[in-house]
């Protein structure tokens, strides 16, 4: 940011040889100041790098990098955790669903061997 400082000059309704000199000063004195800050703006312009996208080549292969390595330690993407600890519980929800049926069948059998006659069942 360039900052700028505003020179102000009151000039006397009389004017005087001495004041002309002075006002043809002031305006070589403002054209210098005027293409000064030209080139400096100029400049500004050129050393100006584009915004940051965050999609550098150098950035994506750090980031590949680092999700491998993680990846190898077992910490995985959030988005395949979600997917894996989704079958998990798809999966135990199954085999509970299982363990009350086969439940239900071996309660069905007890119950149909314990009201039953006695010579059916082994010594």
């Amino acid at each position: 940011m360039i900052r700028m400082k505003v020179i102000r000059v009151f000039v006397s309704p009389t004017i005087h040889s001495s004041d002309i000199e002075e006002e043809t000063e002031l305006k070589r004195f403002t054209q210098a100041l005027q293409k000064a800050q030209i080139t400096a703006l100029k400049n500004i312009n050129i050393n100006k790098r584009g915004t940051y996208s965050k999609q550098s080549k150098r950035t994506l292969r750090c980031c590949k990098q680092l999700h491998t390595k993680l990846a190898s330690k077992g910490f995985l993407p959030v988005d395949k955790y979600i997917r894996l600890k989704a079958k998990q519980e798809n999966q135990n929800k199954l085999i509970l669903g299982l363990d009350n049926i086969i439940n239900m069948a071996t309660d069905k059998l007890e119950g149909g061997l314990k009201g039953g006659s006695d010579t059916n069942t082994p010594a």
